[in-house]
């Protein structure tokens, strides 16, 4: 909670995305991107790993697994395998790769194509 001066008026509670961390006067700090804090907070969590958020997210679930990377939002965020990808943040699941392109390392975004003469 902050109060934007002094006097005897009601302290308020920082607003969700936000937190302050020491009481007595002051505002309430912004959480940067890839962390989140609920109404009231002193200090921002981070999103899992492998994951991001907006800057002034409010809650895990605008956490979103990152491209490469499938789950739930909010949620643990697994690589996609080799020979799958996932070219966008966000809770969607990895993809194959077309007939003529590969991935050989997981966690990957795209695909990349096959060397003249091969498939």
């Amino acid at each position: 909670t902050f109060k934007d001066g002094e006097g005897s008026g009601a302290c308020m509670t920082c607003e969700p995305g936000s937190y302050k961390p020491t009481p007595g006067p002051g505002s309430c700090t912004a959480c940067p991107a890839g962390m989140y804090a609920a109404a009231g907070a002193v200090e921002c969590s981070s999103c899992p790993p492998f994951s991001s958020a907006p800057p002034r997210s409010a809650d895990a679930a605008n956490c979103s697994c990152n491209a490469g990377f499938s789950g739930p939002d909010g949620g643990a965020c697994i690589p996609c395998a080799a020979g799958a990808f996932k070219d966008a943040p966000g809770s969607g699941s990895c993809a194959g790769c077309l007939p003529g392109s590969f991935s050989k390392e997981a966690s990957a975004a795209h695909c990349d194509a096959c060397p003249a003469g091969s498939f």
